[in-house]
């Protein structure tokens, strides 16, 4: 039997094949059944992937509710940025990260949550500067609270300058930066980069930033219990039966399914 995988929109159908070809390596194709969308994955794929693997892997990554997800190295840079914000987590396993995360109050989390961001933002742009072929070396400065600066550049071994990032859609917020530091550059993200004069953006969007933070949090929370969400998910199973998910719904023909 395939699995189908039922949706209101084209695109949602057409993202989540796409995620289970990208992150799953799952074929699969599209059919229409009046006004749904479905993405089947065939019986021959099922071969080679243990179904009920396939539905674990769906369950844990949150495939199925649409949401945003995260590469693998997005996620664990994600990771690394909330461990070197939160030093307390430093020595932490994942799995003892999630259930951590979970104890926490709302107000606690979105207070881990902005921190990892900033340091989610100054990784991605390192990266991005030493990837580009550039006689130029950026780095993170080895403490995380460095008065003025976060990224500091270098050729040949010698530091020539110096720059802030700023993860916000808060115009005041870099202004505040801008009279305490004038001498050192800043660049912002997007939403607030092109409402400054003299602020360059760092090519990064806060929105997108914050989406990556939130689902690598909720990937951690989500893996901490993992294996129990995936066996309620299993044992609730009913052949051929149509369960609703929001926007999304599950058809199968197998005898497992999702809550």
């Amino acid at each position: 039997m395939s699995l189908k995988f039922e949706f209101d929109s084209f695109k949602g159908a057409s993202d989540f094949g796409k995620n289970l070809s990208r992150n799953l390596r799952a074929s699969s194709r599209h059919e229409r059944d009046h006004d749904k969308h479905i993405i089947v994955v065939p019986e021959n794929n099922l071969n080679g992937v243990a179904a009920t693997t396939l539905v674990v892997s769906i369950v844990t990554a949150g495939l199925m509710s649409g949401q945003h997800y995260l590469d693998q190295e997005r996620f664990g840079t994600v990771v690394e940025a909330m461990q070197r914000a939160n030093p307390e987590l430093a020595n932490m396993t994942p799995g003892q990260v999630g259930e951590h995360l979970s104890l926490l109050s709302h107000e606690q989390l979105q207070g881990v949550v902005n921190n990892t961001k900033g340091v989610y933002h100054e990784m991605l742009y390192v990266d991005a500067v030493n990837g580009a072929g550039l006689e130029t070396e950026a780095s993170i400065h080895s403490e995380i609270n460095t008065p003025g600066s976060d990224v500091v550049f270098s050729s040949e071994g010698e530091v020539y300058n110096e720059i802030q990032l700023k993860a916000t859609d808060s115009v005041s917020y870099v202004n505040e930066h801008l009279e305490k530091y004038p001498n050192i550059e800043v660049l912002a993200t997007e939403e607030v980069a092109s409402k400054i004069d003299g602020v360059e953006s760092s090519g990064f969007s806060n929105s997108v930033l914050e989406q990556d933070v939130s689902t690598g949090f909720e990937q951690l929370i989500s893996n901490a219990d993992a294996t129990d969400t995936a066996t309620e998910a299993i044992s609730s199973a009913v052949t051929d039966e149509v369960i609703g998910l929001g926007p999304i719904s599950l058809v199968t023909g197998l005898l497992f399914g999702i809550f």
